[in-house]
């Protein structure tokens, strides 16, 4: 991920595989409840099958297109949830991308590379509400 530029992604760097992916979300969410947004209030809008976690934590994000080459400027973000299959962050900005490379770094300063396919991007007031599913080079 390249900050301030607009050079390609390097993925060797980026992509970490599934397994790490979701072993850092155990890690992270250990001791944690999770958050259900399926609730009778909610209407049965969640389709995930994994627990959701709410967990505000730093995120890096750089739009990349459907090459995997930059086609914006990296910037920090909040994320709103994570599971062991994707993460919602929540954006000032609207993301036109199709995917978003991140960096997701913990409080106690761990950091995870990966790559994120935009699968959602609504509008709530003045924020953008982001979902986005982990994926790696191979099944993007």
């Amino acid at each position: 991920m390249t900050t301030g530029g607009n050079q390609r992604v390097d993925f060797t760097e980026l992509l970490q595989p599934p397994q790490a992916v979701s072993q850092f979300v155990h890690r992270l969410t250990r001791g944690l409840r999770s958050h259900d947004r399926r609730g009778p209030n909610r209407g049965g809008s969640d389709r995930r099958d994994e627990k959701r976690y709410l967990l505000p934590l730093r995120v890096d994000v750089q739009p990349v297109d459907s090459d995997f080459n930059p086609c914006g400027e990296s910037y920090p973000v909040v994320a709103r949830d994570i599971s062991a299959s994707g993460i919602g962050i929540r954006d000032t900005r609207q993301v036109k991308s199709q995917y978003l490379a991140m960096l997701v770094t913990t409080p106690s300063g761990e950091q995870m590379k990966m790559l994120t396919k935009v699968v959602r991007c609504s509008q709530s007031g003045n924020v953008y509400e982001i979902g986005g599913r982990f994926v790696n080079y191979s099944n993007a």
